[in-house]
């Protein structure tokens, strides 16, 4: 386990080739990784790839080093690997309760820029002392990968594998889309029943462990979000539920005004083109979601998806040099729209 001080974040580029839906060798997926000061004297690492365990230890090297960081392992991958909560809830100094805010990301394997933007998202909220005031008002939960084995897979076999690694009883192909298995709508528009489909739902919901498990642990904080907000590539797009249907939620204008606060800060930060609405609109249909089950089940009236860079130029293999911008902007949207909640409080 190694201790530091500072950080030091380094950007790679990584050759890699895809032995799924794209046969091209691209040099245009990257990683971030987060490196401990006293490391940085090394002329080069043995691996350009951001694992999973290397997430670990830099969550559990924040843990050690903030005494009001906690990590919390609230359940297993179907192969074993952590789920994580990094909770940083420094004391507020007026006694105040706190509001709550969840964030997820990588629940799609292959959405690698999801987890770099929520570890970057993680060592900002930590060290930039500007943000002080944010981390006293909120009781921040971060899970930066949701679907390790999915994330791992992407790693060794197929850059651009979305599901999980659960296999699956009745067929060869393996996994479940983790964002079609939530008990919201489960299996309707926008999922499939074929499990060789990207958007196979699962034999029934909460059949994925990763799922099961962060359902499980959201519903039984002690106190429920006041925002949840889960980080997906790619569009550029703030969005809303519902995921089912075109209907509009009732409170849609509540939503609207704060996602447009975030879509303008993002906008101003990294000066691209982002849109605001309802995913099925915007996107597409996608039943059995986890934004739209902490909106229909668990009550969170402010639940919201960003899909990050870029438009479709480089969809799922960002360049080196879009990762910081990205993890800026991203902060920049999610700063506006949790003080647009309290604004409206």
């Amino acid at each position: 386990m190694w201790r530091s001080s500072a950080v030091l974040l380094l950007v790679f580029p990584l050759l890699l080739v895809s032995l799924g839906n794209c046969s091209d060798t691209t040099e245009k997926d990257v990683v971030i990784r987060v490196i401990p000061t006293n490391l940085i004297q090394l002329k080069y690492l043995q691996s350009l790839q951001l694992q999973h365990v290397e997430i670990e230890s830099f969550l559990l090297e924040k843990s050690q080093e903030y005494e009001f960081v906690d990590l919390i392992d609230f359940g297993d991958s179907y192969e074993g690997r952590n789920l994580w909560d990094l909770r940083i809830n420094k004391p507020n100094p007026n006694g105040s309760q706190k509001n709550v805010f969840w964030l997820d990301a990588n629940i799609h394997a292959r959405e690698w820029i999801t987890s770099a933007v929520a570890t970057w998202i993680i060592n900002e909220l930590l060290t930039n002392s500007d943000l002080n005031d944010v981390i006293e008002q909120w009781d921040i939960h971060i899970n930066p990968i949701l679907n390790p084995d999915g994330l791992q897979y992407t790693k060794t076999e197929d850059r651009l594998w979305r599901k999980t690694r659960s296999p699956n009883s009745e067929s060869s192909c393996i996994g479940a889309d983790a964002n079609r298995n939530w008990d919201y709508s489960f299996g309707g528009p926008g999922s499939s029943d074929n499990p060789c489909s990207n958007y196979y739902h699962g034999s029934r919901a909460f059949s994925e462990p990763e799922t099961a498990a962060a359902s499980e642990y959201i519903s039984n904080l002690t106190q429920q979000p006041d925002m949840y907000l889960a980080l997906h590539s790619f569009s550029q797009f703030v969005l809303t539920p519902w995921g089912d249907s075109y209907e509009h939620p009732e409170d849609y204008e509540d939503l609207m005004n704060i996602a447009l606060r975030g879509e303008a800060e993002i906008e101003r930060v990294g000066g691209g083109y982002w849109e605001s609405g309802i995913v099925s609109e915007l996107l597409h249909m996608g039943s059995g979601g986890a934004r739209d089950w902490a909106k229909g089940i668990q009550g969170i009236k402010y639940a919201f998806t960003f899909e990050l860079r870029d438009r479709g130029e480089y969809g799922f293999l960002l360049p080196a040099e879009q990762i910081i911008p990205a993890a800026q902007e991203t902060l920049a949207g999610i700063l506006a729209m949790l003080n647009a909640y309290l604004a409206a409080s």
